[in-house]
């Protein structure tokens, strides 16, 4: 690895913890080349204004969480092993898009506000197709859809994430989660559906 990836790995680790934390104007370009050991000059070299960083760190921080829940989705074949994996993801989505600092940088920046509506549309239509599928398997209850399969976890997250600190939030959205999933699942409790079939 060069000295000059290494250098923009670290400019980016920086202005991620500064984005995530402090939004868009609680810091400066100087504070992050200082922090970086860079000159303001190296930094420019390496992304053209601040505004275009805070997009890449917004934007990128969606596209992370997207492509683990692709990945789940692609590669994991127990169904229901999936669902608990895409939902282990979203206390950070959920935590990181509704800080106060992310709906600076939106309010600030509209750009980056339709940038982050797209990749969210495009993530919802991922995960409410993924309940569907479940859904139309006859793994889920058929009287539900996708949507609001969607909605019902997103809800408990953010109550959750309000509601609980630490370890107390791992432990309550465990055992929420175990709940929601024996209510939804085709057959009840068991998760058996009819005729005995898993």
């Amino acid at each position: 690895m060069g000295k000059s990836t290494t250098h923009r790995d670290r400019v980016y680790d920086i202005a991620r913890s500064y984005v995530l934390q402090r939004g868009a104007s609680g810091w400066s370009m100087d504070d992050l080349a200082a922090e970086a050991g860079i000159t303001k000059r190296t930094l420019y070299k390496m992304i053209d204004s601040k505004e275009r960083l805070v997009e890449e760190v917004v934007v990128g921080f969606i596209a992370g969480v997207q492509e683990r829940i692709g990945a789940i989705i692609a590669s994991e074949r127990d169904y229901f092993t999936a669902v608990k994996s895409i939902m282990a993801e979203f206390p950070a989505l959920a935590g990181g898009l509704g800080s106060q600092a992310i709906s600076d940088i939106l309010t600030q920046y509209p750009d980056v506000e339709k940038q982050v509506i797209a990749r969210r549309n495009d993530l919802t239509a991922g995960i409410i197709a993924f309940f569907d599928r479940g859904i139309g398997s006859g793994l889920l209850k058929g009287d539900l859809t996708g949507g609001f399969v969607l909605q019902l976890f997103q809800a408990m997250v953010l109550y959750f994430i309000k509601a609980s600190k630490g370890d107390e939030f791992q432990k309550n959205i465990s055992a929420a989660f175990d709940t929601l999933m024996t209510g939804i699942r085709a057959g009840g409790s068991d998760g058996v559906k009819k005729g005995g079939e898993q």
